[in-house]
């Protein structure tokens, strides 16, 4: 079933917010090594980004971040008590960012 969010074109302000972009450059040259998704032409003047593969592509990297932290370094997954502990100093470090926009 397809909802409004399906169709959703973002502009550029609001990839690079989303994303956490520095700036349009960053985000042109992820698009041209193929790091992050394609632009649409939407206008003859104007370009926007799928909302719904931003999305897919932040849900990615925050994946493939938890994945790693959740690891030692020898690949074998830490016990049950650790993984709590690393799952609640994420919760902290993001509430944390929130408050800092």
């Amino acid at each position: 079933m397809s909802t409004s969010n399906d169709t959703e074109v973002w502009r550029a302000p609001r990839v690079l917010a989303e994303a956490g972009f520095g700036g349009i450059s960053t985000l042109y040259h992820a698009v041209a090594t193929q790091d992050f998704p394609k632009q649409l032409k939407i206008g003859a003047r104007s370009v926007g980004w799928r909302a719904s593969e931003v999305r897919a592509w932040i849900e990615a990297r925050t994946r493939e971040r938890d994945e790693k932290i959740l690891k030692n370094p020898k690949g074998k997954p830490k016990t049950n008590n650790e993984r709590g502990a690393v799952a609640r100093e994420i919760v902290r470090k993001v509430a944390q960012s929130k408050t800092e926009w």
